[in-house]
């Protein structure tokens, strides 16, 4: 509970509310909504935090990668949030790599 009641001091965590996120497989933050909504957030983070990439899991074993590279993407990249792919980049383990967030020298992988 400390955990959470820390992250976010202005929230009164239940045991329930605990217990429903964490069963998701995560403590880390979850964005769920429309394209639109989710690439609000993850934009008010890279504003606000300087966050300069992101982790995408799958929740759902029933195409939830596919509609995040289908829909939240090009949300993203109609921002100016995410460069267009480098096709010639590799990422360390040999696979594609996705683009790097404009603007930022890191380089964030969507696969």
């Amino acid at each position: 509970m400390n955990a959470f009641t820390t992250s976010d001091p202005d929230r009164e965590w239940t045991v329930r509310e605990v217990a429903q996120f964490s069963g998701l497989g995560t403590t880390s933050p979850v964005v769920v909504g429309t394209p639109a909504q989710v690439a609000d957030e993850l934009q008010r983070w890279h504003e606000d935090a300087g966050v300069d990439g992101f982790n995408v899991k799958e929740v759902l074993r029933t195409g939830s990668l596919d509609d995040a590279v289908d829909l939240l993407v090009p949300e993203l990249r109609a921002r100016g949030l995410l460069a267009e792919r480098d096709p010639g980049r590799r990422s360390a383990n040999g696979c594609s790599a996705g683009a790097a967030p404009v603007g930022v020298p890191s380089r964030a992988a969507v696969r």
